[in-house]
């Protein structure tokens, strides 16, 4: 559940200048994690997903918002509509490209120094500059305080993905109940305890 929003409360007659009563937040801390795995079991049955990415011999089914939220390249082609398939084997490697999707689901990759160039290779590419910047600290023994943790990284992909809902990208649903209308995409209303949520 994202932060409520809304105008600041009125002031009531009689009360000018006065502070006006506190706005309450809430959200519930395992919604990235409980998100991202039903999101996941999604892409492992072939349901709902929008884009096939082929990387190599292999075919990987996904969600075209999700991969929007962590990198430029995705983004780019969905405020195009260009969802579908598409070869990314010319911009990076299977295990780059891998890297990349776990990354976008999970907020982790698996990745050694040995692997940090290549995986780093298929995150310039592709535009994934959290994974670039891992791989880079990885790949260079930097020192210094440690990056976000996977939960974290999940929050900060569920962030992108409001950003491109507030802009209208990737919103090809459109449900209306009672004179409102809410947008989203098809793919990531998912089933979760008997009720329907969406990722905006």
């Amino acid at each position: 559940m994202w932060p409520g929003q809304g105008p600041e409360p009125a002031e009531r007659p009689g009360e000018e200048g006065a502070v006006p009563e506190p706005r309450w937040e809430l959200r519930s801390e395992c919604h990235a994690r409980q998100f991202f795995e039903a999101a996941l079991e999604l892409c492992g049955q072939g349901q709902l997903t929008d884009v096939t990415v082929t990387a190599g011999a292999r075919r990987y089914q996904a969600h075209g918002v999700v991969l929007a939220a962590v990198s430029t390249f995705f983004c780019q082609r969905l405020a195009c509509r260009a969802v579908g398939e598409v070869d990314v084997s010319p911009l990076a490697t299977p295990r780059g490209w891998e890297a990349v999707l776990d990354f976008a689901y999970t907020g982790a990759f698996a990745a050694t120094p040995g692997t940090a160039g290549e995986l780093a290779a298929a995150a310039q590419t592709l535009g994934v500059p959290r994974v670039l910047e891992i791989c880079q600290r990885m790949g260079g023994g930097l020192g210094g305080p440690e990056g976000r943790s996977p939960g974290e990284e999940q929050w900060e992909t569920l962030r992108g993905m409001e950003e491109l809902y507030r802009a209208g990208v990737g919103c090809d649903l459109a449900l209306t109940t009672e004179g409102e209308t809410f947008q989203g995409e098809w793919g990531l209303w998912v089933k979760s305890e008997g009720h329907w949520q969406s990722w905006g």
